[in-house]
């Protein structure tokens, strides 16, 4: 079972109430996480219920703390003072010092010389390099002036930023143990946790932490695991969640904003990472959404432009990846899940969508009118920023020109009605190219390629077939002495061209020697032949 559940602790004073049945829960689920073991997990038939933030609930727990039970007030009293530990080191840098226990249940199950170089890489990246302020010192809380880092057994929460208040506030974090029980195990889920949580003690530290836009600062620390440390891919984890449901609201997605380091990474990758800091800056006097749209205007773009851009990355994943544009990882990440999906009948569709303020409504439509599927994935971004209210959207598919349409490409037409249009912004993407840059027609090709395939350089090898009212067809795959390697029936892919897409490798996942093989599909009673090559260096 994975669990992941990463804590952010704001000791800061909020004026919202709780009826006593929602602390309890409240308190339950907080108690219940950061007390779970593995050795619970093994044996027990049910699921654990598992915690994207636990920031709202500890705000919550420790603002109400007087209303709990004496016995959750016991339960709790050690998130009232810092952790006692047996001893400490400084790292390298002399820039951290880990306080940590040498036996017992919150012994280090990871190397700490490991973790103190971690430390100073982050301190190093956010700071030295990005050019964020130092987090204020703690006037000798912990001992000394250094930052302070707890290690104890903290169940399946990744580990916790401390501090006093919203801003200006000196701050300590406090890590699992040993992550034995994380999405990300050992010394690299305390990286990628370090990386966080020292992110949340400048944030504090120099900024503003307003805890209606805790999705903003979860996003921020997020995305700084993956700048730090890109190897170890944490947040491969919680991007489900966004790619699942991107018609939520951008502030309010289901991942509580772990899934959206995807947008600071689409961020760094357009503008640098300077972007992200002036986003921080701007929080002070802004909503977080308007100090993303600010920030991205300092820099000369638009915020609707790039939130209906952003859309179109999303697209491109998985086996849609498209190597050298788009997300570097995007071959890793999952397909967006259309909002609906519709058959086409010509020649009109209409579909009505009440969207949500920020978000990015993937419409499927599916037409076999021409003998094999074509696909048609209209997106439809909702860039309303300054509201939190739904607006109703209808979107008519045509396949001839209606009054009012605009022309996608030589087959469709479209067109938005809304009480509020001006919010709204369409992209197109035809048979998985951008119908402003795809070819409608769908030949049938004689050859394979790229050619040759090479495993370092290529994602797919594209196989010629023909075409199939049923989009399938089947694919073998020989060696020259005629052994079977791959067999499958596959999905005819929608391109320009009419070819099955196969990643070179056996159905077990193994790649193939370097060599000649012959391919072989079947569609319907079509049947298409040839040779290809593949390079395994």
């Amino acid at each position: 079972m994975k669990n992941f559940i990463q804590t952010i602790l704001f000791l800061c004073i909020i004026s919202s109430s709780i009826f006593s049945q929602d602390l309890d829960s409240l308190y339950h689920k907080f108690f219940t996480s950061i007390n779970y073991s593995k050795a619970a997990d093994e044996i027990s038939s049910g699921k654990v219920e598992t915690i994207k933030c636990g920031m709202y609930i500890v705000n919550e727990l420790k603002e109400n703390f007087e209303k709990l039970s004496p016995e959750q007030k016991n339960n709790l009293s050690f998130l009232q003072m810092r952790p006692q530990t047996e001893t400490s080191i400084i790292s390298p840098s002399g820039y951290f010092r880990i306080h940590y226990n040498t036996t017992g249940v919150h012994a280090p199950g990871y190397n700490l010389n490991e973790l103190s170089i971690a430390l100073d890489s982050t301190k190093k990246f956010e700071i030295d390099f990005l050019g964020y302020p130092e987090p204020p010192n703690d006037n000798g809380e912990g001992g000394d002036n250094l930052y302070d880092v707890y290690i104890q057994d903290l169940g399946s929460i990744y580990g916790y930023t401390d501090f006093m208040s919203t801003s200006n506030s000196p701050s300590f974090m406090v890590i699992d143990n040993d992550f034995n029980i994380h999405y990300t195990k050992g010394i690299d889920g305390a990286k990628v946790t370090v990386a966080h949580e020292f992110h949340h003690a400048i944030q504090v530290g120099s900024y503003l932490y307003r805890s209606n836009d805790s999705f903003f600062y979860e996003m921020l620390s997020t995305s700084m695991e993956e700048f730090v440390f890109d190897t170890i891919n944490d947040y491969y984890d919680y991007i489900p969640n966004y790619y699942n449901n991107a018609q939520a609201p951008f502030y309010a997605t289901y991942g509580g904003g772990y899934d959206l380091a995807i947008w600071n990474i689409f961020l760094k990758e357009k503008y640098g990472y300077d972007v992200i800091k002036r986003s921080l800056e701007n929080v002070v006097n802004h909503s977080a959404l308007e100090s993303i749209a600010n920030s991205i205007a300092e820099f000369g773009g638009s915020f609707k432009s790039d939130f209906a851009e952003f859309g179109v990355w999303n697209y491109f994943t998985g086996s849609r990846t498209k190597r050298g544009k788009y997300f570097d990882e995007a071959e890793y990440y999952p397909h967006i899940k259309p909002v609906m999906s519709i058959n086409f009948n010509p020649s009109s569709e209409m579909v009505m969508v009440n969207s949500n303020p920020v978000s990015n409504n993937y419409l499927r439509f599916v037409d076999v009118s021409r003998g094999l599927p074509d696909t048609l994935v209209a997106i439809v971004t909702n860039n309303d920023y300054q509201s939190t209210s739904r607006t109703e959207f209808n979107y008519y598919l045509y396949n001839y020109s209606a009054e009012g349409s605009t022309n996608i490409n030589d087959l469709y037409w479209s067109k938005i009605t809304s009480n509020k249009k001006s919010i709204f912004s369409e992209t197109v993407i035809f048979n998985n190219e951008l119908a402003v840059e795809g070819n409608t027609e769908r030949v049938e090709v004689d050859f394979a390629f790229p050619q040759p395939f090479n495993y370092n350089k290529h994602a797919f090898l594209y196989i010629p077939t023909s075409k199939d009212i049923s989009g399938k067809s089947f694919l073998n795959i020989y060696t020259t002495s005629m052994d079977l390697v791959f067999s499958d029936e596959k999905d005819i892919f929608a391109t320009d061209k009419i070819v099955v897409r196969w990643d070179g490798k056996k159905s077990n996942g193994e790649k193939l020697p370097t060599g000649v093989y012959i391919y072989v599909t079947k569609s319907g009673d079509i049947i298409k032949k040839g040779k290809l090559v593949i390079y395994n260096e």
